[in-house]
């Protein structure tokens, strides 16, 4: 006896079965939603620095990044858009199935290559990886000594180390697994793509160098 099924039964079925077995691949909307974390970005745009107009004990001398910095905000259009090119090329990062990489020693290494090449979109890429970090815990170490006192209530910033003042914090964060360490990474590579201090010929060029992080 033959049986004979309807043509949409058949693809019905076939539909049905590839979402079982084959992998959904995220939509562009879901992508844009998953590769960002608001209280991470916000941590930083709030983040209060010494302005340098008073005594930096005195309140008057606190402002938030945000106001400090308000005409490089695109440096978080920049973040956007190199974490949804991140989604294609090592998954979302609220994936728990997501390997582990190393999101600390990658920061570390961009640090270096910015002072090597004065591209500043090495300093996207550390706030990214800071972000990815504060989401994920890849690096967090097993014995975490996270007290309010490991962080300052200003971020003392000195003018022309900020790369080296982050890549200080990184250190201390794979020690501590203190995480706002990971906000004033963010923050500093912040500074330092609105200020440019770090090199003698800071740029903005969006060219993938083939570098990836590596897994742990």
């Amino acid at each position: 006896m033959v049986v004979v099924v309807d043509r949409k039964v058949k693809d019905h079925l076939r539909i049905h079965l590839e979402s079982r077995l084959l992998p959904r691949k995220p939509r562009f909307a879901e992508i844009q939603r998953s590769q960002w974390d608001d209280d991470f970005a916000n941590a930083v745009c709030n983040r209060l620095v010494y302005d340098g107009t008073t005594d930096e004990q005195h309140t008057v001398g606190r402002i938030p990044l945000r106001r400090l910095y308000w005409r490089h905000h695109k440096f978080f259009g920049y973040m956007r858009n190199r974490m949804i090119v991140g989604a294609y090329r090592y998954g979302l990062i609220t994936d728990p199935a997501l390997p582990q990489y190393d999101n600390i020693g990658s920061i570390i290494d961009r640090a270096l290559r910015y002072l090597r090449d004065g591209n500043l979109e090495h300093m996207v890429d550390i706030a990214n990886l800071a972000m990815v970090e504060n989401v994920r815990e890849c690096c967090l170490p097993v014995r975490v000594r996270s007290e309010p006192w490991m962080t300052h209530p200003i971020l003392l910033v000195d003018p022309g180390e900020e790369v080296r003042d982050l890549m200080y914090l990184a250190a201390v964060y794979i020690g501590t697994g203190h995480k706002p360490h990971l906000v004033d990474i963010a923050a500093l590579a912040w500074i330092e793509f609105a200020e440019g201090r770090g090199h003698q010929d800071p740029h903005f060029s969006p060219v993938d160098d083939g570098y990836h992080t590596q897994k742990l």
